[in-house]
């Protein structure tokens, strides 16, 4: 089996859910940083706790906060990294470094993202600046993004992430997972009644083993309306 960065398995088997148990976010130390002191942001960071990471990523304010807990709960994410490496583009004359704000590590390779700081107004450099990165990265197979933070604060997908990550660690029972795996459908989908009933588990603990089957990629839900008990969910293909 592949390995991430991390050096975790790229996905764990059907049904297999230990293989992710031991990927706690304080497991390993985060890798070095490219640069400890962003432009313009604190220079005392935060550490988001990432579980497909194995370990505390950094970050510098709301925005990057909120960044990281929607990669997070996506499950073509393998690990992420802060200010992973310094990048060189060209300006038309010159060369210019730039640190991006985190490096993703995905199922389709490396996406280099920054987040806009909403302090600072976008210029035609920055502008410049994510042209270039963005055609220098596509030549060798990655991507970069920046992202503006109104592509973050989306809702309900921002609340219902936060209720996925929060489910996404060792409390819940792996008996709990196997039972919900096993009776969702093939095809269609299902509420958290449905499944409640199929398994014969209160709701509460449904919804949570459903969540949790969520992190893990193995179920979809309906992310349009905030979570609850008549949430549509079905098995990823």
């Amino acid at each position: 089996m592949s390995k991430s960065p991390s050096g975790q398995p790229d996905w764990p088997p059907a049904g297999d859910f230990s293989l992710y148990r031991t990927n706690v976010p304080y497991r390993s130390p985060e890798p070095p940083l490219a640069h400890t002191k962003p432009k313009g942001r604190w220079t005392v960071a935060s550490g988001f706790p990432s579980r497909r990471s194995g370990y505390c990523v950094s970050y510098w304010g709301f925005e990057q906060h909120q960044f990281l807990t929607l990669a997070e709960v996506n499950p073509s994410v393998r690990s992420i990294r802060a200010r992973p490496e310094t990048l060189e583009w060209f300006d038309g004359s010159k060369w210019i470094e730039h640190t991006p704000d985190f490096g993703v590590y995905t199922s389709a390779g490396w996406l280099y993202c920054d987040i806009a700081n909403p302090k600072h107004a976008e210029s035609d450099l920055v502008a410049k600046r994510t042209r270039a990165l963005d055609a220098g990265l596509a030549r060798d197979g990655g991507r970069y993004r920046r992202f503006m933070p109104a592509d973050l604060r989306v809702e309900p997908r921002l609340s219902n992430s936060k209720q996925i990550n929060d489910c996404s660690g060792p409390d819940i029972p792996e008996a709990d997972l196997n039972k919900v795996s096993r009776v969702m459908p093939p095809d269609g989908a299902v509420d958290i009644h449905g499944v409640a009933s199929m398994t014969g588990m209160p709701e509460g603990e449904a919804l949570a083993a459903v969540l949790c089957l969520a992190w893990h990629g193995v179920v979809g839900a309906d992310m349009s309306a905030f979570l609850s008990f008549s949430t549509r969910v079905w098995r990823r293909r």
